[in-house]
């Protein structure tokens, strides 16, 4: 039964006012959950707030807004998450991005080569420097055969391919990833 409060509002029941908006009075319930209607006791609601806390939530569904915030973050978040791998992905795809395995791997080659050119002077260079008298000499010797071995290393970086390859694989996931969306 509607009763009016000392303040002259109208408050009636979850069944009464389920009535009243023609819907169930469960439904009430669900949407006092929900924070469309609101209580002002167990059970006892205000009209006047609740009928324009339920219009909004009609308004709202028609529009198509009655996401949560919280809901339109995590949207948000994961629209952000995807274009950001669209992008890394285009970057991929057009040659501007390399996979971190890929980049490793041909370091590590690097590394290798000038590791070996280096370690194998004292094996070049043993015996002259051994029969040379002259500091000077010996520090020529020594300099050139160091930049000859750099030399080596900067064309074989020159001379790196990227790993076709692994940019094969890449380039397959990729396009497995755009054509699912």
């Amino acid at each position: 039964m509607a009763e009016i409060n000392d303040s002259g509002f109208i408050q009636m029941g979850c069944d009464e006012l389920g009535g009243l908006l023609g819907i169930s009075g469960r439904r009430v319930q669900e949407l006092e959950k929900s924070g469309v209607v609101q209580s002002v006791a167990h059970g006892v609601y205000d009209l006047t707030v609740s009928v324009r806390g339920y219009v909004q939530f009609i308004k709202d569904t028609a529009r198509g807004s009655t996401v949560t915030s919280d809901e339109k973050a995590q949207r948000v978040r994961l629209t952000k998450a995807k274009a950001g791998l669209a992008e890394l992905q285009h970057g991929e795809l057009n040659g501007e991005l390399l996979r971190r395995a890929v980049v490793r791997r041909q370091d590590f080659q690097l590394g290798r080569i000038l590791r070996n050119n280096l370690e194998s002077i004292p094996d070049r260079l043993a015996a002259i420097v051994a029969a040379e008298k002259s500091s000077d000499k010996i520090h020529d010797l020594i300099s050139r055969e160091i930049r000859d071995s750099l030399d080596e290393v900067i064309k074989a970086m020159e001379q790196t391919e990227i790993d076709d390859a692994a940019l094969d694989v890449t380039r397959r996931n990729a396009n497995q990833a755009i054509g699912n969306e």
